[in-house]
């Protein structure tokens, strides 16, 4: 099994950090999804749903493990592909008043092979990047996670033989109405090999508005088109029948 670990520090008292993680209407602010309402509590299920309107609802369930007011949150976290629950531990370092928290977080039995992999990759992507987001909620600025464009996509994750999986597709985003759908897999684009969200974000970060891009898939290919104006941003796996050729108009930003 695998663990993903990340740490930041940030300006903030740790009693205001404990509430983005664990207050409904606070969590909103730097996680993009609707919680639980209510307070957690141990052994309690709770339920994280994306907020943005995919094809396909794409959630987080689990359980409540162990709570520790201003220091600890533990999680048990279900799997996509494994009957296993993984566990997230999140800890909060600082002192009350102080101005100053430490976030500790520890995503242990993850798993390590197989389709797993696909949600491994992600994980450690986005627990850095909610991290980042977290960070600067707490200290009251902008957050520095923005792309250009957005083409209305989530992705599981990235597997180092097959591509990035799709996790959900925007609702009348540019790439649904392309064909794309939950459970695709982008194996490349513009011909490069995309075998993780970093690789995938590196490409979304250095294509010029305007441009025709063509994602590889699995299953057909399609062919993106990005136009200037600023249009979209951005489940359970489904199936989808062999396609064409589409095209389709990204959001500059």
């Amino acid at each position: 099994m695998a663990t993903v670990t990340a740490r930041g520090e940030m300006r903030a008292d740790p009693a205001d950090v404990w509430a983005l993680w664990t207050d409904p209407s606070r969590m909103k602010d730097w996680l993009p999804v609707s919680s639980t309402p209510g307070p957690l509590r141990v052994g309690a299920p709770f339920s994280w749903q994306a907020v943005a309107p995919f094809v396909v609802a794409v959630r987080t369930t689990g359980r409540v493990r162990r709570l520790e007011p201003r220091r600890i949150l533990q999680l048990e976290i279900d799997m996509r592909f494994s009957a296993n629950p993984s566990t997230l531990t999140v800890e909060l370092t600082g002192s009350p008043g102080g101005g100053r928290t430490s976030v500790g977080i520890r995503h242990e039995n993850l798993p390590d092979d197989d389709l797993g992999l696909f949600e491994t990759n992600g994980y450690a992507h986005y627990w850095l990047q909610h991290l980042e987001s977290l960070t600067a909620c707490a200290e009251r600025r902008r957050s520095e996670h923005r792309h250009r464009v957005h083409v209305g996509v989530y992705f599981v994750g990235g597997h180092p033989a097959a591509g990035v999986l799709v996790g959900g597709v925007v609702r009348n985003s540019p790439v649904d109405h392309a064909g794309l759908r939950a459970g695709d897999v982008v194996q490349a684009v513009d011909g490069v090999p995309v075998r993780s969200i970093v690789e995938f974000d590196t490409w979304l970060d250095t294509v010029a508005p305007g441009a025709t891009a063509r994602f590889s898939l699995l299953r057909t290919e399609l062919s993106v088109r990005i136009p200037h104006t600023r249009e979209h941003e951005g489940g359970d796996i489904n199936g989808q029948p062999d396609g064409g050729t589409d095209r389709v108009r990204l959001g500059s930003r």
